[in-house]
């Protein structure tokens, strides 16, 4: 089926569009999995939403900004039927099916980095809690794309290309589950994973977009397990008040700060409400 993205591009965008397209049907035949399908389809239409963007192509009395809004809505229309049905069914308790999915843009905008997942929410009106689903294959597609992004090749911005290492970056949370926020994490949770778990990692974290995190405000829960990835974040039941044991110097905490926190608030009974409500949430995903 020849989806309205492709119409379009070949409207606006003339042999440059045909070619690649014609290159992502052959290629597409190839792929041997739903995950290779959807990966050379997004990758096509991204190629061709960013070659629209460099060659500045115009429309009368249409700005480039609002053509490429549109076709990047369309490609992504397109995509997201096939990345519901690479993932599956998926029924979570307390969790509202919704229809996003992400990346939010094919373009280089913000919110492209985002790893391929349905996402959903607690309630339409609850800002922090928002639950990733996606599969192993395209979170191990992700790292590797990671390090070869010319965006983020900064020391600052890297990501272990292993899933256990890059479970506990802080940077693979600011990306993966974009929201126009750094995260910061401050200690992790040991939860009793099931056998049949490959990976399985709770953070106290917060969300800042300049100032350091001093103490957490949200839970992230993330779990790998039978091929598929969820990433859940919701905010703390108990807050966290000041650790005593790791004053806070000059105007934000930095990395010894942080190792202070790590190694002294399992003494603190926030701590232990909030291991009791990590260890919830991740008897509620249907791993």
């Amino acid at each position: 089926m020849i989806s309205e993205f492709t119409l379009s591009v070949r409207r606006r965008c003339g042999h440059v569009a045909i070619v690649a397209l014609a290159i992502l049907a052959a290629t597409a035949a190839q792929a041997q999995t739903l995950e290779e399908q959807y990966l050379t389809e997004r990758d096509t239409m991204r190629a061709i939403l960013r070659v629209m963007a460099a060659t500045d192509i115009q429309m009368p009395s249409r700005p480039l900004a609002n053509l490429m809004g549109e076709e990047d809505g369309k490609a992504l229309a397109a995509l997201a039927p096939k990345l519901r049905a690479l993932i599956g069914p998926v029924e979570i308790k307390g969790w509202q099916a919704q229809k996003m999915t992400r990346p939010e843009t094919l373009t280089t905008e913000m919110g492209s980095t985002a790893l391929d997942s349905l996402v959903f929410k607690k309630s339409p009106e609850d800002w922090i809690a928002a639950l990733h689903v996606s599969t192993e294959a395209l979170l191990l597609r992700w790292l590797s794309d990671w390090q070869k992004d010319s965006r983020y090749t900064d020391q600052a911005s890297r990501i272990p290309t292993q899933i256990a290492s890059a479970l506990r970056a802080d940077n693979f949370y600011t990306f993966a589950t974009w929201n126009d926020s750094g995260t910061e994490t401050l200690a992790e949770i040991r939860l009793k994973k099931r056998p049949e778990a490959k990976h399985l990692v709770a953070l106290l974290a917060g969300r800042t977009q300049d100032l350091t995190v001093s103490t957490p405000d949200r839970l992230i829960v993330t779990a790998v397990q039978g091929g598929l990835v969820f990433i859940a974040e919701v905010p703390l039941k108990m807050k966290f008040g000041p650790i005593k044991e790791c004053p806070v110097e000059g105007e934000e905490p930095g990395s010894e700060y942080q190792k202070c926190f790590a190694a002294h608030a399992p003494e603190y009974k926030a701590y232990i409400a909030a291991a009791k409500q990590a260890q919830e949430l991740y008897d509620t995903l249907p791993l």
